[in-house]
């Protein structure tokens, strides 16, 4: 349990600088100072035969790569492969064992820095969830583990900190300790999140959040028993049939199961700093649902990457959608980054039961039930 750190790199402007990958109908001002030029990895992670070097899609720097020089502890190093996602690349290097640095050759650009060291026997066997986090409340952090403690058996839980300056991470580490985790991990990666373009470009840019999934993965979760894929404003609620949703991934075929979400809403008398408890409320007009999902990352899938909405590959979550299993959408605990406000001001909205008495159960927080309308 702790903070721990990535080993990223970023190239001087004389070395190379990422194409931007929208149009410029799709870009304005803010866009052009968030979007990432510079970032050729945020982690280089030891693997027991090389290494993996995983961040932004490398576009035009992908042929720098190809012709860099590298070593790992001194010796020479090749790419054995690159495999490109939606919005991250990862770069695999072949080379000797238990690897402890590596050097980097571009042009007359040299650097050494050292690996991170993988830590997947911590959470080997264990219910783990990853989330991201910046500047969100680290009481927040811990209701969101509290809750799935609560009514899944979470055991570990991956938080990747994009460079919160709020407080200090130890503030995190304080809020987590209590919840009794088994295992826990804060992960500060302070970085460029990337840039939101406009139109049918909105999130191409935005290539943090798939590259911290995958380092999650490759450096903590590979050998968890199920690792549950969600934000912290997402809170899966209890099955139908009472079944854990790491339990659910773990007993079907594929070792996955999607889940679906409602937008939740805090009643009209909640006041102040907004919590997970508050959001007992949800629209009476049902909206359609987004997908997160829960992996066994040594299923079937165990060589598949990790997206945001699902695993990277083809839309199976569609075929293997679990109506019993729904995660509620707090739209008032994250920063709303994409849309401020967003928790506020609705009064299409109704208290849920089934909602309100889910987070009694985890948190003890009394709430005067009643009949939600019907969803359909």
């Amino acid at each position: 349990m702790g903070i721990v750190t990535a080993a990223s790199l970023r190239l001087p402007a004389s070395v190379g600088r990422r194409d931007v990958n929208v149009p410029d109908t799709a870009r304005n001002a803010a866009f052009d100072a968030a979007y990432d030029h510079d970032t050729l990895f945020y982690d280089a992670i030891a693997l027991p035969r090389g290494a993996a070097l995983v961040g932004p899609s490398l576009l035009n720097l992908r042929a720098l790569v190809e012709g860099a020089q590298m070593s790992l502890d001194g010796k020479p190093a090749r790419i054995r492969r690159i495999t490109s996602r939606r919005r991250s690349d990862e770069i695999y290097l072949r080379g000797p064992g238990a690897a402890q640095n590596l050097s980097i050759r571009i042009g007359t650009f040299q650097t050494d820095l050292p690996l991170t060291q993988p830590d997947t026997a911590a959470f080997a066997g264990l219910n783990c969830s990853v989330i991201f986090n910046k500047n969100n409340d680290p009481e927040g952090i811990a209701d969101f583990a509290r809750f799935h403690q609560h009514h899944h058996g979470l055991q570990g839980l991956v938080v990747v900190d994009n460079g919160s300056d709020a407080y200090p991470l130890d503030d995190i580490a304080a809020a987590l300790d209590p919840v009794g985790l088994t295992q826990w991990r804060v992960l500060s990666i302070p970085t460029s999140w990337g840039a939101l373009a406009e139109g049918g470009h909105v999130n191409d840019a935005l290539f943090f959040q798939t590259a911290g999934l995958n380092i999650a993965r490759l450096r903590f979760l590979s050998r968890a028993r199920a690792v549950l894929v969600c934000d912290l404003d997402e809170l899966v609620l209890p099955h139908a049939d009472g079944h854990s949703v790491f339990d659910l991934a773990r007993r079907r075929f594929w070792g996955f199961t999607p889940v679906r979400g409602q937008n939740c809403y805090p009643g009209p008398d909640a006041q102040g700093r907004l919590r997970h408890r508050d959001h007992t409320h949800r629209p009476t007009q049902a909206r359609p649902p987004s997908t997160k999902y829960c992996i066994n990352p040594r299923g079937l899938l165990r060589g598949v990457g990790w997206e945001v909405h699902k695993p990277d590959f083809i839309s199976v979550d569609k075929a293997m959608d679990d109506r019993g299993m729904r995660f509620a959408h707090c739209l008032g605990i994250s920063n709303g980054w994409k849309n401020p406000g967003r928790a506020h001001g609705h009064t299409d909205i109704a208290l849920d039961a089934d909602l309100a008495a889910a987070m009694t159960a985890a948190f003890g927080t009394a709430t005067t039930l009643s009949p939600p309308p019907p969803l359909d």
